[in-house]
């Protein structure tokens, strides 16, 4: 998706300044990191790259662990 249409949600909620513009960027930077890591897990499984599998897969773990943590840390404080 553009950046554009990532900034105009952003824009209704947060307002008109940086704080917009840097979420729609992050966002859209979020789509780009995920396809790459995707090709890269595709291209190292098509050549037996079992190391690269596994830290791949490792990495995709830490960056969905570092995320729920807050986010439920958070949930269990609004509930």
């Amino acid at each position: 998706m553009n950046s554009l249409v990532w900034a105009l949600p952003f824009v209704a909620v947060f307002g008109p300044g940086a704080l917009a513009g840097v979420l729609a960027i992050a966002f859209r930077s979020i789509g780009c990191v995920g396809k790459l890591f995707g090709e890269a897990f595709d291209t190292a499984m098509n050549l037996f790259q079992w190391d690269r599998v596994a830290a791949i897969l490792l990495a995709i773990f830490v960056v969905v662990l570092v995320a729920e943590v807050p986010i439920t840390a958070l949930r269990k404080r609004i509930i």
